[in-house]
């Protein structure tokens, strides 16, 4: 039987791979719809380094409701929480909302992460702009086997040897 070591290291030492997303595009008034997913695979886990979502109105509305460009997070098997949110209340042409994430976040096996645009106003046209820079890394490296060996018993029976020592070092 042998023993599996295990040992983590820093994720920049797990084969990184960088992955980048985009969405950019122009609209007229929509229902909320998904634009860009990212998924973590089973094997790895990502570090978001950049989470962003930008609204620009391009042509005035008829009437003024709210406009969203958003990302939701859904950790594998659990509820989601929108967790960045640019939102346009103006009908004035050429007005933008930025927001950015300010921290990373780590993604593991089967966590989500969706862009999401949405208009409720009548007519019009905005501008969307979500992006994502994640860097993926393996989840665990595998050193090597080492082989279960018992470690010996002392024998408390067996005489002591004698080790010989200058005489100084016996005072």
């Amino acid at each position: 039987m042998s023993l599996e070591l295990l040992r983590t290291v820093a994720w920049y030492d797990r084969n990184p791979e960088s992955k980048p997303g985009r969405y950019d595009i122009t609209l007229p008034p929509h229902a909320s719809t998904g634009r860009l997913e990212y998924t973590c695979p089973t094997d790895k886990r990502a570090l978001v380094e950049l989470l962003q979502a930008t609204v620009l109105r391009r042509t005035a509305a008829d009437s003024v409701l709210t406009v969203l460009g958003y990302w939701i997070f859904t950790p594998k098997g659990k509820v989601n929480t929108m967790i960045l949110k640019a939102e346009l209340i103006t009908n004035t042409v050429g007005d933008r909302v930025s927001s950015e994430l300010g921290k990373n976040i780590m993604l593991h096996p089967g966590d989500n992460l969706t862009g999401v645009t949405s208009d409720t106003s009548t007519g019009g046209e905005c501008g969307y702009f979500l992006s994502y820079k994640l860097t993926e890394f393996n989840a665990i490296t595998k050193l090597h086997q080492i082989p279960s060996v018992e470690p010996a018993k002392p024998d408390l029976q067996a005489p002591t040897e004698e080790i010989e020592r200058p005489w100084w070092q016996f005072w």
